[in-house]
């Protein structure tokens, strides 16, 4: 699903066993000048009724970064085609699912629409979800929370005061309550012979901290610091500090600080001080990897966040042109990325490099898509990766895909 909300509507009709077509083209066909081809959010083919999600709250309005206009004829287009077709359209909002009431409201208009519910017992729920792998993938996301949560190394109070100061506390909380018979059963697992890695860090800080082991290193450097944990942090500083006259030298840049998922502090970095004490800093700030057009963009879009440490990064190559472009449109990635190209093959050199990225793998073109465009622009160089995957890679040119989002990352429904 391509938001949060059609995940809820997905599930719901699941669990209700209504069978359900996602995103199937309309029959017969239907597409204008300023709409593709039309796809409805979900059909429901036992009952021949349509269900759109639409992005907007009680006044209409959309998302900041999605055009109010454009979306709202979007929506009348799909609603007149229902009334010439004849067909039977259910509508949904996005202000229903942030007053908690999507379901409920699917529900009343799905009952009025004569649909019949056939709830799935939980025994059905779950085997169907181990077949397509749900079960599988859930339990990876738990690996990871657990990887996570023993990797923080956090006391009592340091917990509950992540919890306090995070953006959703009730579902922290719940997911911590889900997590704690995995990690007493994982905690039994190992018993009093056994560490894992999160232990290594854990009770090599519990050694210096207590006086368990004294060690004789009176410089102590650390690179990448910018990715650096909270427990391992404490372990540089405990063992810094069992010099009298010990030394501490850090390398980092928080603008590259890319392994929150991973536990990284970005703050251990822009309040170094406060946590290491009296501190002498050598900027670095000047680069090479990218000329003075695309370091102003980025400087610009990077400081936008508050938590990041102010920086005036000069760059060896210096231009007077634009290095950067951006293309609003509405189009999927098959229209979009197409322009894109035929703008770069237009002034590249012969085998210029072109890296297509995003976030997630589902905005990239698959591999058949990717040789339709390699054949197409035969004078360029076609590359795909995550962002994440990406660094310290290079390219001669650059395509960030999926970049519409709202702040919790969750893309709009295209009109």
């Amino acid at each position: 699903m391509k938001s949060f909300a059609e995940c809820v509507i997905a599930n719901f009709l699941f669990q209700m066993g209504i069978p359900y077509q996602y995103e199937a083209t309309y029959q017969p066909i239907q597409r204008s000048v300023s709409h593709r081809a039309y796809k409805p959010d979900f059909y429901l083919p036992d009952h021949g009724i349509y269900i759109e999600h639409f992005g907007v709250d009680r006044d209409g309005n959309t998302a900041p970064y999605v055009d109010r206009k454009e979306y709202q004829d979007g929506m009348q287009w799909k609603r007149s085609v229902h009334k010439e077709q004849q067909t039977h359209l259910i509508e949904t909002f996005h202000f229903e699912q942030q007053e908690r009431q999507l379901v409920e409201c699917l529900a009343s208009r799905l009952t009025a629409a004569g649909v019949e519910f056939d709830p799935l017992p939980p025994e059905a729920i779950l085997e169907t979800l181990r077949e397509f792998g749900a079960v599988s993938a859930f339990a990876a996301v738990l690996s990871d929370l657990l990887t996570l949560h023993k990797a923080s190394f956090l006391t009592t109070p340091e917990l509950e005061s992540k919890i306090q100061a995070a953006s959703h506390p009730e579902q922290m909380r719940c997911a911590l309550e889900l997590l704690r018979p995995i990690t007493e059963s994982y905690e039994a697992l190992l018993g009093d012979d056994l560490i894992d890695f999160d232990d290594m860090i854990g009770k090599s800080l519990e050694y210096v901290e207590s006086g368990k082991y004294h060690g004789n290193w009176r410089f102590v450097l650390v690179d990448e610091f910018q990715d650096i944990s909270l427990p391992r942090a404490k372990l540089v500083r405990a063992i810094r500090n069992q010099q009298p006259d010990g030394s501490l030298f850090c390398v980092g840049d928080d603008w590259q600080s890319i392994y929150r998922f991973a536990g990284s502090d970005i703050e251990l970095t822009s309040s170094f001080e406060q946590f290491f004490g009296a501190t002498k800093t050598t900027a670095l700030d000047k680069t090479f990897r990218f000329n003075s057009s695309i370091n102003a963009v980025a400087s610009r879009f990077v400081m936008a966040n508050p938590k990041q440490l102010r920086k005036s990064i000069t760059s060896h190559t210096t231009v007077d042109t634009a290095a950067v472009s951006l293309l609003a449109t509405s189009d999927n990635s098959s229209i979009s990325i197409p322009k894109v190209l035929d703008r770069i093959s237009q002034t590249a050199k012969v085998g210029s490099s072109v890296y297509l990225l995003a976030r997630f793998k589902f905005d990239l073109p698959d591999k058949n898509e990717l040789a339709v465009l390699q054949r197409k622009y035969q004078n360029l160089t076609l590359k795909t990766d995550s962002i994440h995957a990406s660094k310290g890679k290079e390219a001669d040119f650059v395509i960030v895909l999926g970049m519409g989002a709202d702040s919790t990352g969750i893309r709009p429904p295209i009109p």
